[in-house]
């Protein structure tokens, strides 16, 4: 069984929400059309450009796009997109990337200003783009599909003197085992308005690993996102970790943390035991005997997906850098 690790974080897990200011120092408004509503010919443009940096990429020829960015970009260097290249190629070349959305803006004022651009798509977001009487921009997003975790390449483009200029290149993480992050905010609280808090924590810890693709996108359900999610604190943090279990073997849970097997989602328990791990059968034991009474502990841990994995210790793991002795039990709980 092969597992895909997300972060291993239970109540020490730590939910990035980013904030920003926006400037709104110029006055007007923006115009912005969406993927059919633009003129087919300047998509094409704009995905020929977008194609034509994915394939720089694969030649590994950053002066490609060093030439196409802005000036403002170009006056730090080659050095940060050559990073740029060696970070991502082997992302951006084993993935098939598609287009899903454009934006068109136009800006209506005089100045220089940040506006959200909103996405009525499913799910809702907003794009924070800042303009000015340069020229127009064009926003154009490329996704992967059917991966265990799927990209969104982001680029942004402004027209300067009748010439389209890149201003940012980004790629993020658009959906975790098929599940955007809303998708995983949904099964949460569908979980969580059953009393399974621990369940909806899981995903929601997933969920708040890609939250933003993008520094400059946010969901319109964020909000959202962060308030279930102390909610879910609040109802966790009245179980003291480690946590004993009632058994004669004395077991004790140190944490909980979410796990896939390929795109499989799973909990991980990890618990001290004082079996020894040369007694293969008590210890299995021990595990299917914890299972229905962490489940009255944390209702809804086993009732979805097809396994629960257990992890023994014979002592406390603390020290990051010390590798710790331990035995794997995996319990399909469909069977």
């Amino acid at each position: 069984m092969k597992y895909y690790c997300t972060k291993q974080i239970i109540l020490s897990f730590i939910f990035i929400l980013l904030s920003f200011s926006f400037s709104y120092a110029g006055f007007g408004g923006i115009k912005s059309t969406h993927n059919n509503e633009i003129p087919q010919e300047l998509r094409d443009e704009m995905h020929m450009l977008n194609k034509s940096i994915i394939s720089s990429i694969g030649e590994n020829n950053p002066q490609y796009m060093y030439e196409l960015f802005i000036e403002e970009v170009k006056e730090k260097g080659i050095s940060p997109i050559k990073e740029i290249y060696q970070k991502y190629a082997d992302v951006i070349l084993k993935n098939n990337f598609h287009s899903s959305h454009d934006y068109h803006i136009k800006y209506l004022g005089i100045g220089e200003g940040t506006f959200p651009v909103l996405s009525e798509t499913d799910p809702g977001f907003l794009i924070h783009v800042t303009m000015s009487n340069k020229g127009p921009k064009f926003v154009s997003m490329m996704e992967s599909k059917g991966n265990f975790q799927d990209y969104i390449l982001i680029f942004i483009y402004e027209k300067i003197n009748s010439k389209w200029h890149l201003q940012t290149f980004h790629i993020g993480i658009a959906r975790i085992a098929g599940n955007s992050p809303i998708d995983w905010y949904n099964k949460a609280n569908n979980m969580f308005n059953k009393g399974q808090y621990l369940p909806a924590f899981l995903r929601l810890s997933v969920a708040g690993q890609f939250i933003r693709p993008a520094p400059f996108i946010q969901y319109k359900k964020e909000k959202d996102i962060e308030e279930l999610y102390k909610k879910c604190k609040t109802q966790i943090e009245k179980h003291r970790f480690p946590i004993p279990v009632q058994l004669k073997t004395k077991p004790k849970i140190l944490s909980i943390v979410p796990q896939f097997a390929k795109s499989d989602f799973f909990p991980l328990i990890n618990y001290l035991s004082e079996v020894s791990f040369e007694n293969e059968a008590k210890i299995k034991n021990e595990a299917n005997n914890m299972l229905p009474l962490i489940e009255e502990i944390f209702p809804g841990i086993s009732s979805y997906g097809k396994y629960v994995v257990f992890k023994a210790f014979n002592e406390i793991p603390s020290d990051p850098k010390k590798q710790y002795r331990s035995y794997g039990i995996v319990i399909n709980v469909n069977e």
